[in-house]
Protein backbone atom coordinates (compact mmCIF):
# COMPACT_ATOMS: atom_id res chain seq x y z
CA UNK A 1 0.00 0.00 0.00
CA UNK A 2 1.30 3.37 -0.93
CA UNK A 3 -1.14 5.32 1.25
CA UNK A 4 -0.07 6.28 4.74
CA UNK A 5 -2.56 5.78 7.56
CA UNK A 6 -2.32 7.57 10.87
CA UNK A 7 -3.34 4.94 13.40
CA UNK A 8 -3.08 6.54 16.81
CA UNK A 9 -4.77 6.06 20.10
CA UNK A 10 -6.33 9.51 20.00
CA UNK A 11 -4.81 10.45 23.35
CA UNK A 12 -2.94 13.55 22.23
CA UNK A 13 -5.42 15.96 23.82
CA UNK A 14 -3.71 17.73 26.75
CA UNK A 15 -7.06 18.84 28.20
CA UNK A 16 -8.31 15.27 28.27
CA UNK A 17 -5.11 14.12 29.97
CA UNK A 18 -5.42 16.86 32.63
CA UNK A 19 -9.01 15.82 33.28
CA UNK A 20 -7.94 12.19 33.73
CA UNK A 21 -5.08 13.19 36.03
CA UNK A 22 -7.21 15.45 38.21
CA UNK A 23 -10.05 12.97 38.86
CA UNK A 24 -9.39 9.58 37.31
CA UNK A 25 -12.49 7.92 38.81
CA UNK A 26 -14.87 10.46 37.23
CA UNK A 27 -12.88 10.34 34.02
CA UNK A 28 -13.21 6.55 33.66
CA UNK A 29 -16.86 6.70 34.72
CA UNK A 30 -17.50 9.13 31.87
CA UNK A 31 -15.49 7.04 29.38
CA UNK A 32 -17.35 3.85 30.36
CA UNK A 33 -20.64 5.50 29.43
CA UNK A 34 -19.41 5.46 25.80
CA UNK A 35 -19.64 1.65 25.78
CA UNK A 36 -22.69 -0.60 25.67
CA UNK A 37 -23.39 -2.24 29.02
CA UNK A 38 -25.84 -5.09 29.60
CA UNK A 39 -26.37 -3.79 33.14
CA UNK A 40 -24.96 -0.58 34.64
CA UNK A 41 -22.47 -0.46 37.46
CA UNK A 42 -23.36 0.58 40.99
CA UNK A 43 -19.94 2.03 41.87
CA UNK A 44 -17.22 3.13 39.50
CA UNK A 45 -14.40 2.14 41.85
CA UNK A 46 -14.32 0.08 45.01
CA UNK A 47 -10.85 0.69 46.43
CA UNK A 48 -9.61 -1.41 49.32
CA UNK A 49 -5.79 -1.31 49.05
CA UNK A 50 -4.17 -3.22 47.56
CA UNK A 51 -7.33 -4.39 45.78
CA UNK A 52 -9.38 -2.39 43.29
CA UNK A 53 -12.67 -3.31 41.64
CA UNK A 54 -13.78 -1.20 38.72
CA UNK A 55 -17.41 -0.82 37.61
CA UNK A 56 -18.77 -2.91 40.47
CA UNK A 57 -22.01 -4.69 39.58
CA UNK A 58 -21.82 -3.83 35.88
CA UNK A 59 -22.01 -6.41 33.11
CA UNK A 60 -20.27 -5.83 29.80
CA UNK A 61 -19.36 -7.97 26.82
CA UNK A 62 -16.10 -6.92 25.17
CA UNK A 63 -16.86 -8.90 22.02
CA UNK A 64 -20.15 -7.06 21.60
CA UNK A 65 -18.45 -3.68 21.96
CA UNK A 66 -15.63 -4.64 19.61
CA UNK A 67 -17.59 -6.37 16.82
CA UNK A 68 -21.36 -6.71 17.14
CA UNK A 69 -22.09 -3.03 17.69
CA UNK A 70 -20.60 -2.20 14.26
CA UNK A 71 -22.57 -4.80 12.31
CA UNK A 72 -25.31 -2.46 11.11
CA UNK A 73 -23.06 0.41 10.03
CA UNK A 74 -19.70 -1.08 9.08
CA UNK A 75 -20.34 -4.67 8.02
CA UNK A 76 -18.73 -4.19 4.59
CA UNK A 77 -15.61 -2.48 5.90
CA UNK A 78 -12.31 -4.35 5.67
CA UNK A 79 -11.02 -4.52 9.25
CA UNK A 80 -8.04 -6.80 8.60
CA UNK A 81 -5.40 -5.73 6.12
CA UNK A 82 -2.79 -8.14 4.88
CA UNK A 83 -1.15 -9.54 1.77
CA UNK A 84 -2.62 -13.00 2.26
CA UNK A 85 -6.21 -12.34 3.26
CA UNK A 86 -8.72 -9.52 3.51
CA UNK A 87 -11.72 -10.39 5.64
CA UNK A 88 -14.94 -8.42 5.60
CA UNK A 89 -16.40 -7.76 9.04
CA UNK A 90 -19.73 -9.27 7.98
CA UNK A 91 -18.00 -12.57 7.21
CA UNK A 92 -16.11 -12.46 10.52
CA UNK A 93 -19.38 -12.00 12.40
CA UNK A 94 -21.01 -14.88 10.50
CA UNK A 95 -18.15 -17.17 11.50
CA UNK A 96 -18.34 -16.08 15.14
CA UNK A 97 -22.12 -16.59 15.27
CA UNK A 98 -21.87 -20.02 13.65
CA UNK A 99 -19.26 -21.04 16.23
CA UNK A 100 -21.49 -19.78 19.04
CA UNK A 101 -24.41 -21.77 17.62
CA UNK A 102 -22.24 -24.87 17.23
CA UNK A 103 -21.21 -24.57 20.89
CA UNK A 104 -24.87 -24.38 21.93
CA UNK A 105 -25.60 -27.62 20.10
CA UNK A 106 -22.80 -29.41 21.92
CA UNK A 107 -24.54 -29.10 25.32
Amino acid sequence: MSEKYDIGLGNNDATLRKKADSDYVSFWDEQAHNLSWFSPWERTLDWNPPFAKWFVGGKINASYNALDIHQATKSQKLPFYGKVKMVILKHTLMVIYSLKFKNLLMF
